[in-house]
């Protein structure tokens, strides 16, 4: 997994370790929940939402 995102320093840096997105992601894919209802053990859900929306632009 780790060969499909851009490794190194590019502008911002992320509060939440891709790591913590990905799980998140995961979560949200296996229960069906909303995506404002992500628990509080993951990042909020809008940097969630947002990379997962940006993989999925990137057909990864």
């Amino acid at each position: 997994m780790k060969d499909h995102f851009a490794w190194g320093k590019y502008g911002n840096i992320s509060k939440h370790q891709k790591k913590e997105r990905v799980n998140g992601v995961v979560y949200i894919i296996t229960t069906g929940f909303p995506w404002r209802m992500l628990p509080k053990d993951f990042p909020p859900y809008s940097p969630v939402q947002s990379f997962y929306r940006r993989c999925r632009i990137k057909e990864i």
